[in-house]
């Protein structure tokens, strides 16, 4: 039986401020037995909430778990998805006609490589036609779903068929990963014109593509491309775009330091410039939430780190209402990992900052604010030795609300 339980957790400023919250917050736990875990969500067309990510039974069954909650939390359906191995769910868009979603996931296949599942689900949960993108013996991997101009479908991600884009071999560096970003129709067709395959040597993974109003595409992800600018790293946020059909170029930006950084999300601003965030890896394997904003030149207009004295991580990001960003991400402290949910000010400066959760290890998962201000986000909870997932509203200003 899958059900929905209203559980506590705690809301604290800083490690040694701790405030219980009661029962009567907008904190709702989704999950049944075995392990729940989320990745991405949307706001539906009702006020409600459209949440994808994982379900793994007791027996050991790995599934696609679509959740659909109503405008206050509330479970009204649950779908699982998957072709009987191993899949997983990693991001969901709302079809434009508001005929339901469009849902993908990493399914692994008789190979034991991962193929892309991408399925089209109804109103009510109900499957109404998939597509497994991919080759038997290479490994896709999908992050974002972005519906085109044009009614068609875009996903991104990451292939190891690096043999699809052509490039010149580059010493001491493996070809493992190219940027994947297939383009279907709105029956998942796949459009025969587009390549969908692009990159350097050594290992480009894709956590998003923006179209805009030209029809320019902009990729964004990790790359650890080597160029001659000694202040970048192993492994470095970057950015390219192209005009139409043609394949991307060699033109795109990296930003990123010395050290190593990794891409989680991008979103984009109120100006027409974008966002990302991830994390910025040390020596030391410790980390700190990784920032750059662009314009709408994809030109680099700010870049950081938030440094904090724990080790953290960013998971989402969006530009905050009135100014500033706001960012979902992971703190760890004694050996636990929680939730971290911040604001900044548009130079990057911490306003403020809140971290739920108990006492075992937290996964954030997604962030969206709505038009009143209130920001809601999920997370992976760990309660009684298994994963559940978490929805959670706030006010403006991070602290729970009913």
């Amino acid at each position: 039986m899958f059900l929905t339980i209203l559980l506590l957790i705690v809301s604290c400023d800083t490690s040694i401020s701790v405030e219980p919250h009661h029962a009567d917050y907008f904190l709702k736990y989704h999950g049944g037995s075995g392990d729940q875990k989320v990745e991405q969500f949307a706001h539906t067309l009702d006020g409600g909430y459209i949440m994808v990510g994982t379900s793994e039974s007791i027996e050991g069954g790995v599934e696609i778990l679509l959740i659909k909650a109503d405008q206050f939390g509330n479970k009204e359906w649950h779908s699982t998805f998957g072709r009987g191995i191993n899949d997983e769910g990693t991001a969901v868009e709302i079809l434009p006609d508001g005929s339901g979603y469009l849902v993908a996931g990493n399914s692994t296949n008789v190979a034991g490589n991962t193929d892309v599942l991408l399925i089209k689900v109804g109103n009510i949960g109900e499957k109404l036609d998939s597509k497994v993108l991919g080759e038997q013996n290479f490994n896709e991997e999908v992050n974002d779903i972005l519906l085109l101009n044009d009614g068609n479908i875009m996903i991104a991600g990451s292939s190891s068929n690096v043999t699809k884009f052509p490039k010149p071999s580059i010493i001491g560096l493996e070809d493992d990963y190219d940027f994947f970003f297939p383009k279907l129709d709105i029956n998942l067709t796949p459009v025969s014109s587009w390549l969908g395959y692009w990159g350097f040597g050594g290992t480009d993974k894709a956590v998003g593509i923006y179209q805009d109003d030209v029809g320019s595409y902009v990729i964004f992800g990790t790359s650890n491309k080597k160029d001659s600018d000694p202040s970048k790293g192993e492994n470095n946020f970057y950015v390219s775009s192209m005009l139409g059909d043609k394949e991307f170029t060699d033109g795109g930006v990296s930003s990123g330091t010395t050290d190593n950084q990794y891409a989680s999300e991008m979103s984009l601003t109120s100006n027409g410039g974008k966002l990302m965030v991830g994390k910025s890896v040390f020596s030391d394997d410790s980390s700190d939430i990784y920032v750059t904003r662009f314009n709408s030149a994809n030109e680099t207009i700010l870049s950081l780190s938030l440094s904090e004295l724990y080790n953290t991580t960013g998971k989402a990001i969006v530009e905050a209402r009135g100014g500033g960003f706001l960012i979902l991400g992971s703190i760890v402290w004694n050996a636990n990992s929680d939730i971290y949910l911040l604001k900044t000010d548009n130079s990057g400066n911490i306003l403020w900052k809140r971290v739920f959760g108990g006492s075992n290890d937290d996964l954030p998962g997604d962030l969206i604010q709505l038009d009143d201000g209130s920001i809601v986000f999920t997370s992976t909870f760990t309660l009684d030795n298994q994963q559940k997932i978490g929805l959670i509203k706030t006010n403006e200003n991070g602290d729970l609300q009913d």
